[in-house]
């Protein structure tokens, strides 16, 4: 009984250990997202589908067999005797009865076709089916970054809400340490009533703030964990990030690599050449087409004994090679061509917003990245000089030369400067992120 008693509590203590320990990397958000992404089930669904049509465009290039095998059976009933007249010389006669019949047949047939020339109709086909492949990799690509960027910022929001709630509470801590002080030194009379009051109201505030911050963090965790499909309990946490070691690419180089490497830009430009190939693939109309055929058929009132003897009587087989040319179709060819190319043109337009947007969007990026950065120095220099005018207003304050406001004045202006610096650093990242996805560099999809 004590042994089954302590390998419970020994069990219970493991998974407790666990949970504290449960603090999740980028990576396995990133991958855990991927998982759990209905979206991105879907366009690999996609990419699927457009695998099997290019297959089924592969099959235009071969033979189509059709077989056919067949019994029929008729039954003619009895029939009684009939009187019957020559309409012309007037004779009458009379039928003799009938017993009734039954008949059967058997039947066999083998036909195959083989488009010969199309006017490079299957060939066309066949590229844009391969365009479309290429398109529906790259559409899945930008499904998957849409989750990667979705589960990134989640777990930047959750990153952010962690270090303001542990500066929330280090502040409650240094408002609670101010606030004992002081009422130590009221007791000794060192100081004003008015002291005691100013610090209460400073501690019942950063109780408030601590209260925000955990709320805050609360719902981040809700927010990430609804994207990974798991439950967002208190122990849930991230890594903690280093800001400075997310260095910058230069300018040129992710404008280049955008252009070149960008899964949207890309799937328009796919999609382009896919529906310039389908307007081949339209005019192939306009040309003749040959087609060879060949038949062979098998029928007898028995079936043969032996397997091959359809293939030694009673058969016949026939080859057949023709040229056919749709010489008018009141004006539907003319239709589907002019439909496929202005298909094209709508694709060729698509792809240069799309490229326009694109060199839009990084300019964007890179500006917030800079003025983040920015932020994210400025506020560490002010939370320096907040720091220094903190000491120096504690110091003033201990020989009585400054007021309590300025002590909780200086510790707001460090507690200021430092949720600055956060956000700084959580919008960099996020910028960061994106302009990353954005140039393409977040990797590719592969067979």
């Amino acid at each position: 009984m004590r042994t089954r008693v302590s390998l419970f509590l020994a069990l219970l203590l493991i998974g407790i250990t666990a949970a504290q320990s449960r603090t999740l990397s980028l990576e396995e958000c990133v991958r855990r997202g991927r998982e759990a992404s209905p979206s991105l089930k879907s366009s690999s669904q996609s990419l699927d589908l457009s695998r099997e049509n290019l297959l089924a465009s592969w099959g235009s290039f071969l033979p189509v067999f059709n077989s056919s095998v067949s019994y029929s059976s008729s039954t003619r009933g009895p029939s009684s005797a009939r009187e019957w007249t020559d309409p012309i010389s007037g004779v009458s006669y009379e039928t003799e009865p009938s017993s009734g019949s039954n008949t059967e047949s058997y039947s066999f047939g083998l036909s195959g076709s083989l488009t010969l020339f199309s006017g490079f109709g299957g060939i066309a086909g066949l590229e844009a089916a391969k365009l479309q492949v290429q398109a529906s990799r790259n559409d899945l690509l930008v499904a998957r970054n849409a989750v990667d960027r979705e589960v990134t910022t989640a777990y930047y929001e959750l990153h952010k809400a962690q270090m303001l709630e542990t500066l929330a509470a280090r502040s409650l801590e240094l408002s609670q340490e101010s606030f004992d002080q002081v009422k130590r030194a009221y007791t000794m009379g060192a100081v004003a009533r008015s002291d005691t009051l100013s610090a209460s109201v400073d501690l019942a505030e950063s109780r408030l703030g601590l209260l925000t911050a955990e709320n805050s963090l609360a719902l981040s965790r809700i927010s990430l964990a609804t994207l990974l499909e798991i439950v967002p309990d208190s122990d849930l946490r991230v890594e903690q990030l280093d800001f400075d070691t997310y260095p910058l690419l230069p300018r040129d180089e992710i404008l280049a690599s955008a252009l070149k490497s960008n899964p949207e830009l890309l799937s328009a430009r796919f999609q382009q050449e896919a529906a310039l190939a389908s307007l081949r693939q339209a005019r192939s109309s306009l040309w003749p087409s040959l087609v060879g055929s060949y038949s062979y058929s098998w029928g007898d009132e028995v079936w043969p004994a032996e397997p091959l003897g359809i293939f030694e009587e009673n058969y016949g087989s026939s080859y057949s090679l023709s040229l056919r040319w749709n010489l008018f179709s009141g004006f539907a060819t003319r239709r589907a061509i002019a439909s496929a190319r202005v298909s094209e043109r709508v694709r060729q337009y698509s792809r240069d917003l799309q490229e326009r947007n694109l060199i839009k969007a990084l300019e964007s990026l890179l500006l917030t990245l800079e003025n983040s950065r920015k932020r994210v120095e400025l506020a560490r220099a002010t939370r320096e000089l907040a720091r220094e005018e903190l000491r120096l207003a504690r110091e003033r304050y201990r020989v009585g030369a400054a007021t309590l406001l300025e002590v909780s004045s200086a510790e707001v202006s460090v507690t200021r400067a430092r949720s600055q610096e956060i956000d700084g650093m959580t919008a960099y990242l996020i910028a960061l992120s994106e302009l990353n996805r954005s140039a393409g560099i977040s990797g590719a999809i592969h067979d």
